[in-house]
């Protein structure tokens, strides 16, 4: 580890991932995790080991302080890190100390075999020739402004996707910056600290699940995995970017990584025998993203009717209402349908905001979350009262359930954006 003191480890990429800490191997299993590890061991925090370079798969060098353990109980100026040689059995020898001050950093210095150059793949940044010559770079308004994805095949996963459910399409969100200055200021959707984002549209998968795109350079995107009926069996917890000129190619869809391609293929994949495809767009309202434009309007013309003013007891209102009298800002159909979209970590309980799970897992499970587990979704899909959606409105409600919850794309104008007016971002 570098940094922070803590638990040394070491990561076998070879090992499968089985979730927990099956590719892991600890060095110092005396010194508990300070993240996961500290509120249960709080005098003996991992403070001893810090910054470590490994000499080989036994025998590493770090700094080390006997005396650091308890972090909180001594004062910085009480410790003294010193390169130390470390093994796997459990040895310890001092090399260097300092009288006066702590040591950190160690880093051994001598001739290494030169690292291969990697070939520079876009068109920013070029590197100078053999003669040291560095070309002239492009302008930015000549720069092109979109790149293109290659997915190898979307069923290469860490989790098996539902084998019932093809997958026929990836849909493209792209993530903006906050530029609000206070967190949870605006709300923005369902999830505490939820990102603001639009979906740009989707893309088609062949067969073989293979794809094959153009995306936007220079802006964060992510990806989710849709069976025929729209909605998303997998979708991403990072996101990725593209260059002026770059050429993006995944395995697939967070494949195994100690099964990364080590040889050439020997079929090109079908989605890669013709040209690119061009990102789909969605329905008004997916692009900024905006509730009061993508589900109000289906709302209003297929549910008010019979939840509006005239409702039952206990029948939710869906009616668009006043957001500034409403829970959070939101529209108070909103409020009425999140709970029933099954949306992905904290979660909303009547008047408690969250449900105290205070750290979500690091990765969805395919079929599990979003619209095609949504209470929403099935009592739709088994039939309403006779409400019958078309395919456009069905597609609307869909990709908000897919999106998590959002109501407003962006934190910028949040009031604008609640009233349905289109507020393209300041920063993207």
């Amino acid at each position: 580890m570098a940094g922070r003191p803590g638990s040394l480890i070491v990561i076998d990429p070879s090992v499968p991932d089985d979730g927990e800490m099956s590719a892991i191997r600890r060095i110092t299993p005396e010194q508990p995790f300070p993240e996961a590890e500290q509120d249960t061991s709080r005098n003996r925090n991992s403070g001893a080991y810090a910054t470590a370079w490994p000499l080989s798969e036994k025998y590493y060098i770090c700094a080390y302080d006997g005396n650091a353990n308890g972090m909180y109980n001594v004062p910085m100026r009480g410790r003294r890190y010193a390169i130390t040689l470390l093994d796997v059995f459990g040895n310890k020898t001092r090399i260097y100390a300092h009288p006066t001050i702590s040591c950190l950093d160690p880093m051994p210095i001598g001739a290494r075999k030169k690292p291969p150059v990697i070939p520079h793949k876009t068109l920013e940044g070029r590197p100078a020739d053999a003669d040291g010559k560095r070309p002239s770079p492009i302008p930015a308004a000549e720069l092109p402004k979109t790149g293109e994805i290659g997915l190898i095949n979307v069923y290469d996963t860490r989790i098996p996707f539902p084998t019932n459910d093809p997958i026929v399409a990836l849909r493209v969100w792209q993530l903006f910056p906050k530029v609000a200055p206070l967190q949870q200021r605006p709300w923005i959707g369902a999830e505490i600290h939820q990102t603001g984002r639009q979906c740009l549209g989707t893309v088609p998968v062949e067969a073989d699940g293979s794809a094959y795109f153009t995306a936007p350079v220079g802006v964060p995107i992510f990806f989710q995995a849709l069976r025929a009926d729209g909605c998303a069996v997998q979708s991403m917890r990072s996101d990725t970017y593209l260059h002026p000129g770059e050429r993006l190619v995944c395995s697939g869809c967070h494949e195994p990584k100690e099964n990364v391609r080590r040889t050439a293929m020997t079929n090109l994949p079908m989605a890669m025998r013709r040209a690119p495809s061009e990102i789909k767009p969605g329905p008004d309202g997916s692009a900024p993203f905006n509730y009061r434009r993508l589900v109000q309007p289906v709302l209003d013309a297929k549910c008010v009717s019979c939840h509006g003013e005239k409702r039952k007891p206990k029948a939710p209102d869906l009616r668009a209402g006043d957001w500034r009298k409403e829970k959070w800002g939101f529209s108070t159909s909103w409020n009425n349908l999140v709970h029933r979209t099954n949306y992905f970590a904290w979660e909303m309980v009547e008047e408690k905001r969250v449900d105290w799970r205070f750290f979500t897992p690091a990765y969805t499970e395919p079929g599990r979350y979003l619209a095609i587990n949504a209470p929403l979704r099935k009592m739709l899909d088994a039939g309403h009262h006779g409400v019958k959606l078309t395919p456009e409105e069905r597609e609307r409600l869909i990709l908000w359930m897919d999106s998590n919850g959002q109501y407003i794309a962006h934190d910028h104008d949040a009031d604008a954006q609640r009233d349905g007016k289109i507020v393209k971002p300041v920063l993207e």
